[in-house]
């Protein structure tokens, strides 16, 4: 962002503004794909590109947006590689430049209309990257530089263009802006992926390209003179599929003599020279930026690139005095950070990989990684420029940055007992703890921040499906911060929190409970292996001092997160054929009255995988903490099962699936675990594929959500246990707010709110979230669901909501009716998006 203290990003099709430790976030009400591009034409408004070739202004100031493409008035589905654009001073109307795999567009739109103009200016090849510039605004003319993403012969292809032409009809010509095409600047030997404008003096400006040959050119453009068009051939466009050129030919001009001269007209032209080639990186190169406001520092100007060797190098020239017309002295890198030896922490085949993007941000580095994390280095100066700073330019500290998920998010679920934590899991690949201090909490009644805190798992599967089971040892269960995961293979995995993290979480202000389970210090994951083993070797005790001996709470950086913080694997459970789908866990009962439901005082994971048969399509029922499949339901489905849920006190299971069919299973026995029996089916419980279902406060009380848009409540008859009649009954079916789409996730918050009646939460696959007032049975006759709440569009998920699950509550919500209680409701969804939403009861409405 130009607000040197604001830095700008964006996260599938949401826009983040970052700031002060805060995040804010903006996306469009009308386009759902994912950004693929920004730009900023001023301190408020952004221009972004979108991977479905839509195009969208957005006015930060007005918080307006205006469409200047779509999709289907592109007709071409190609993303949007590149934006750049200016804002014209005369009107204060907006041309903006695009680029794609075909080609280079130019967009305007003259004052007072509301209609874009579209045009292609340069077709038949693929571009990376596109930049506009003033060459000088006393000239009004406008240069535009692109490069290509060609298999050979790649360059800096140049335009220029008269800003008078862009909103006057007369002076155009023609239909169409004339945009001039100038010729190339030769040199690179690969893909050229960035480009960067610095001013440096009144008449002469740096342009910096970085490209797939690792190597960085800076190219200066020098004063407009009136010496008319004088060029070598060398620097001449000769056809941009000309056979591949000699590098080496082409850099041994001499020094100072033109690349390439642009014909301004009137006998004016501007000479471009080669100013130097930085080379530093092993890999690619992703990105460069120029450090904004150099000149107010009154030292030489700097460069900032990024690479997927896994570093970012600050270059810097050297200047004896001030800047000149002349060329600057030799550049040279004056700072290198970044991670030594790969970004871990992401998905296995994202950690060798480097950086995609690095910016300044106020005094700040910030590096965007491969792996979806934000990366934030700080250096030791305080009230200077840092690069100014001699005995502190070299020195610079990596600081706890942004982290997220990077693919669509499948699952999540709080900690058993009491909510501490939050887990997501995802196809990135990757399993996540989100917590914050203070139950969610600043002392002056604020919202606290959410952060991670540990990433338990990192797989070489997508993960697929979660369920806590720890309620502890005391009520008879599983240990305390134990969970079960699924992935896209055919085996679950158990997972024990380590002291490491449990120490960070309480020592951060956490409520986090720790019993007299003996527990590993950390974890690690072998090379070539899947399993988090229990190591005690020298890098633990040095982590743990860093938790216990700091003062201040240092919270893992991201490359620790995912080596320093993973839970030890307890267990694995062999017995499914295909890929995992879906569970289930019984938790709840042991929330109910803290004894269990004396079905052996144990905790039973229910789970499912993808099933083309009915033999796959059976039920697994574990006891985890015993190693052991208790049961196998048979005969229920006949495809594969995607909703699973136990009742409260744990003596029904629902299940339901692709074959829309709706199973209940009744515990027979009190003392035998996972003793259940199929007692009911529903056919065609729904038109569609049902995705989600769970029961309410009570177990008579069951909502089913389904791909036919409609929600349905049944009722669940415990007392009616001699035939099938009669035991699940519908109460109501309903469309949300929301009509014609499909309902992805249901869950009821765990206690009645008022009269007796329940709160359900209903997530969608365009991404909205409602609640809905839901009465019980005994009332059905004369009433009905009634929306409570509609979740703002803009605060929602942009992709399908994958799963809902509300904060335990372990002394209800009912204990004070004369304000209104606070609850958390966490979502996540196909958008790589975990969200936790502060909802507040009001018991007078």
């Amino acid at each position: 962002s130009r607000k040197t203290d604001e830095l700008v990003f964006a996260s599938h099709a949401i826009l983040n503004f970052h700031k002060d430790g805060r995040n804010r976030t903006v996306r469009s009400r009308t386009i759902l794909a994912k950004i693929t591009c920004i730009t900023q034409l001023s301190d408020h408004i952004f221009a972004l590109g979108y991977d479905d070739g839509s195009i969208l202004i957005w006015n930060d100031e007005l918080q307006e947006e205006d469409i200047v493409s779509t999709q289907a008035e592109v007709g071409l589905n190609f993303s949007v590689t590149a934006l750049s654009g200016v804002i014209l001073s005369d009107s204060k109307g907006v041309f903006l430049l695009s680029a794609n795999a075909t080609g280079l567009y130019y967009h305007t739109k003259n004052p007072g209309t509301s209609l874009w103009e579209r045009n292609c200016f340069q077709s038949g090849f693929a571009f990376n990257c596109v930049k506009i510039e003033w060459l000088e605004p006393q000239e009004d003319q406008l240069i535009i530089v692109a490069g290509s993403a060609s298999p050979r012969g790649n360059r800096v292809r140049t335009y220029t263009c008269n800003a008078e032409s862009i909103n006057n009809d007369s002076a155009r010509g023609g239909p169409s802006i004339p945009i001039v095409y100038q010729g190339s600047l030769l040199g690179h030997q690969d893909w050229i992926g960035c480009m960067a404008w610095q001013q440096m003096t009144n008449s002469k400006r740096f342009l910096a390209s970085g490209s797939h040959d690792h190597k960085i050119r800076l190219w200066a453009f020098n004063a407009i003179t009136n010496e008319g068009t004088t060029s070598n051939d060398i620097g001449l466009d000769c056809g941009i599929n000309d056979d591949d050129y000699d590098e080496g030919k082409i850099d041994d001009l001499m020094e100072g003599e033109a690349r390439l001269v642009l014909n301004l007209g009137n006998g004016k032209s501007c000479p471009v020279t080669l100013e130097a080639i930085l080379i530093g990186h092993e890999d690619v190169v992703t990105d460069v930026a120029w450090k904004p406001s150099w000149q107010d520092c009154k030292g030489s100007p700097s460069l900032l690139s990024s690479s997927m060797d896994r570093s970012i190098l600050i270059w810097r020239a050297e200047v004896e005095d001030e800047i000149t017309e002349e060329a600057l002295g030799v550049w040279s890198p004056i700072v290198r950070v970044g991670i030594a030896g790969g970004l871990l922490g992401g998905s296995v085949g994202s950690t060798l990989l480097g950086f995609v993007g690095a910016c300044w941000y106020g005094s700040r580095i910030a590096g965007h990684g491969h792996g979806g994390a934000i990366y934030f280095w700080s250096n030791a100066s305080s009230g200077k420029d840092a690069l100014e700073d001699e005995e502190n330019a070299h020195t610079w500290e990596s600081i706890p940055g942004l982290s997220g998920h990077f693919g669509p998010v499948e699952d999540c679920c709080w900690e058993a007992t009491r909510g501490s934590y939050l887990l997501s899991l995802s196809e990135d690949q990757t399993c996540r703890l989100w917590a914050s201090p203070g139950d969610g909490y600043n002392d002056d009644g604020s919202l606290a921040k959410w952060r991670e805190y540990s990433r338990p798992q990192v797989h070489g599967y997508n993960l697929k499906a979660i369920t806590c089971i720890g309620v502890g040892r005391d009520v008879g269960g599983e240990p305390l911060h134990r969970f079960v995961s699924g992935a896209d293979e055919k085996v679950l995995r158990s997972f024990d929190g380590p002291k490491s993290t449990l120490l960070l979480l309480k020592q951060s202000g956490i409520r986090c409970e720790v019993d007299k389970e003996k527990r590993v210090d950390r974890a690690y994951i072998p090379s070539l292996g899947l399993s988090n083993n229990s190591e005690a070797s020298e890098d633990v005790a040095g982590f743990r001092s860093v938790i216990e001996d700091s003062e201040k709470i240092k919270l893992p950086q991201e490359r620790e997160l995912g080596v320093n913080t993973l839970w030890l694997e307890s267990d694995k459970l062999f017995g499914h054929n295909t890929e995992i789908l879906t569970l289930a866990s019984s938790t709840q009962s042991f929330l109910q009255d803290g004894e269990g439901f004396r079905n052996g005082n144990k905790v039973i994971v229910a789970s499912s995988c993808k099933a083309r048969d009915v033999e796959n399509a059976s039920i697994l029922l574990w006891d985890v903490d015993q190693s052991k499949c208790v049961n196998v339901l048979k005969g229920g489905h006949r495809s594969s099962v995607s909703a699973l849920t136990f009742s409260p006190d744990a003596k029904f299971l629902a299940s339901s699936g692709k074959d829309r069919r709706l199973c209940i299973w009744h515990r027979t026995a009190e003392d035998a675990v996972g003793d259940y029996s199929l007692v009911a089916a529903i056919d065609a419980a729904h038109k569609r594929i049902v995705w989600s279902c769970d029961f309410g406060p009570s177990s008579n009380i069951l909502a089913t959500g389904s791909r036919d848009g409609f929600v349905k409540v049944w009722e669940v008859n415990a007392d009616k246990e001699d035939g099938n009649d009669g035991i699940v009954n519908e109460l109501f079916r309903f469309q949300p707010a929301s009509m014609q789409t499909s309902v992805t996730a249901v869950a009821f918050l765990h206690t009645s709110i008022r009269n007796g009646e329940f709160l359900l939460a209903i997530g969608l696959e365009t991404g909205g979230i409602e609640l809905w007032s839901i009465p019980t049975f005994e009332a059905s006759s004369t009433k009905g669901p009634k929306l409570l709440h509609q979740i703002p569009t803009l605060d929602c998920h942009s992709a399908s909501v994958r799963r809902l699950a509300w904060r335990p509550q372990l002394n209800g919500i009912i204990a004070n009716k004369e304000s209104p209680r606070k609850i958390f409701l966490a979502s996540c969804g196909l958008d790589n998006g975990v969200k936790i939403f502060e909802v507040s009861l009001d018991y007078q409405s």
